[in-house]
């Protein structure tokens, strides 16, 4: 009986999914904690100015 050894250096299909669907969650999440922090300092200037 023959035994494979592959020796890839690259990604699967899967990993490469899975990196794309961490990296969307921390963008929506962190793109909505910017739009906020940018509201609440629109906010803060205009009371101040």
């Amino acid at each position: 009986m023959r035994q494979h050894h592959f020796n890839s250096r690259g990604f699967t299909l899967l990993e490469l999914l899975v990196v794309v669907v961490i990296v969307g969650i921390v963008a929506a999440i962190g793109g909505s904690w910017v739009s906020g922090y940018v509201e609440n300092s629109k906010k803060v200037a205009a009371e101040n100015g």
